[in-house]
């Protein structure tokens, strides 16, 4: 049984929490299973009966979990993972806005009980940088719970709209007036100033580099998200961002290509299933005039 949450064609939310309220439940910090909120004729979220964004699993497929928080969550029906396209395997979304790496073992410990996996892989969580437990003997620990001998396990390093630049002036200026056209905000209720932009961008430095050598040590697969969109030019950079770490849809795909290059030749070849009419979100190429803002334009992340 379905639910399904009607809005008339052209709503716009004053704020991202009035959307977000309809398919997240707020006491549990889980999506609701079964449901699909619609704006009009547009299908504006889907979430499956595993309290997962996307479709249901396809059984003629194998399963690559996906564990994250919201920059891997994605926008609306859109998230990178599902443009990973690896012949005979499908992504299962599993990142849940505000989630840290606690919730997400949480999920993991779940997810593994329903549904076999035979690729994980830990995209990461803005909420484990400089805040809640951000030691490396803490992510070591998380990272160990992920990995087993039953499925490959790959770690990301976390993709960022801010560089040095941004540590030096603060964001103040990209929200006044956005980044080449494109709106840009600050993080939840995370201070613009330059001086707490470099203490989280220190953070997302630190954590990166312990993933490194976490994969490079006990041979995980790395997926390296921080170096697959790196414009040298930080306006650029930020403009491929909806705020310091949620990416746009535009850059879904460079995100998931670096992701099945590193992941795809350590999976078992499958071949790919029957041609199947299945919704599939497309992202276009990052623009570099201004682009209308997907509902909702406000985003604000519960920090649980």
């Amino acid at each position: 049984m379905h639910r399904r949450v009607l809005y008339p064609a052209g709503v716009k939310f004053t704020d991202y929490v009035d959307f977000q309220i309809n398919f997240l439940n707020y006491r549990t910090g889980l999506l609701i299973p079964n449901t699909e909120v619609w704006v009009g004729d547009r299908l504006a979220m889907r979430i499956n009966s595993l309290a997962c964004k996307g479709e249901e699993l396809d059984e003629s497929l194998a399963t690559i979990g996906v564990f994250g928080d919201s920059a891997t969550f994605g926008s609306e029906t859109d998230a990178w993972p599902f443009h990973l396209d690896i012949p005979g395997y499908q992504a299962l979304l599993t990142a849940v806005e505000g989630h840290d790496f606690t919730r997400m073992q949480e999920r993991f410990s779940e997810l593994r009980a329903k549904v076999k996996f035979e690729g994980v892989i830990v995209a990461g969580s803005w909420h484990n940088l400089a805040y809640n437990r951000h030691d490396e003997v803490y992510w070591n620990e998380v990272f160990d719970s992920f990995c087993g001998k039953d499925h490959k396990t790959a770690f990301c390093t976390l993709p960022a709209g801010i560089d040095e630049y941004a540590c030096e002036h603060g964001i103040d200026h990209w929200i006044a007036k956005g980044a080449k056209g494109n709106p840009f905000a600050g993080w939840g209720s995370w201070p613009t100033s330059a001086e707490k932009t470099r203490e989280i961008y220190a953070g997302l430095l630190r954590y990166n580099a312990f993933v490194r050598r976490y994969c490079k040590a006990f041979g995980a697969v790395l997926i390296d998200l921080f170096e697959a969109y790196r414009p040298g030019d930080p306006e650029v950079l930020a403009s491929g961002f909806h705020d310091p770490c949620h990416p746009r849809p535009e850059i879904y795909g460079r995100l998931a290509a670096v992701a099945r290059e590193a992941l795809e030749p350590r999976l078992p070849k499958r071949a790919a299933a029957p041609e199947l009419v299945r919704f599939r979100p497309s992202a276009p190429a990052m623009p570099d005039t201004a682009a209308e803002p997907q509902l909702p334009g406000t985003k604000v992340y519960p920090l649980w």
